[in-house]
């Protein structure tokens, strides 16, 4: 076996062992991060005298998201960390309200956004592991050859 095959069946071989073990943690990562997502309506919250004056002014034909706030979006699945972050209305328990202030910085973290960043990344290390296992076959047939 001469350095170069040496060199060649050692790349391949850490190549190969890094892209598996990042599939396995990414893997991981994304169960974790999918059993923490959440269905809400992100809202720009009312501040609270306006929220306790439309609950005195509620009548059970008007939309409960108002009262809380201005709708942003139908509903999306968000990353949720603190799940004390999400209000249930006492008018409507089903719903799950998420206030969202962009004007400070509060962008939540969206699950379409999440997926497309961990299928780019099982593909980058699916791409290292193909690589690590076609150097080391490279490497083991030019020791045949030799």
């Amino acid at each position: 076996m001469n350095f170069r095959s040496k060199i060649l069946l050692s790349a391949g071989k850490i190549l190969l062992n890094v892209g598996l073990i990042g599939i396995l943690s990414t893997l991981v990562g994304y169960f974790w991060l999918k059993s923490l997502t959440k269905e809400v309506t992100m809202i720009v919250l009312h501040d609270p005298i306006v929220i306790e004056t439309n609950r005195s002014l509620y009548n059970p034909d008007d939309q409960v998201i108002e009262i809380y706030g201005n709708p942003m979006k139908n509903k999306v699945k968000v990353v949720v960390f603190n799940q004390s972050k999400i209000i249930h209305p006492k008018e409507d328990s089903s719903l799950a309200l998420y206030p969202v202030d962009k004007q400070k910085g509060d962008n939540p973290l969206q699950w379409q956004t999440v997926k497309l960043v961990f299928v780019s990344v099982i593909l980058l290390f699916i791409i290292d592991s193909v690589i690590g296992f076609y150097l080391m076959r490279f490497a083991k047939s030019s020791i045949r050859i030799s």
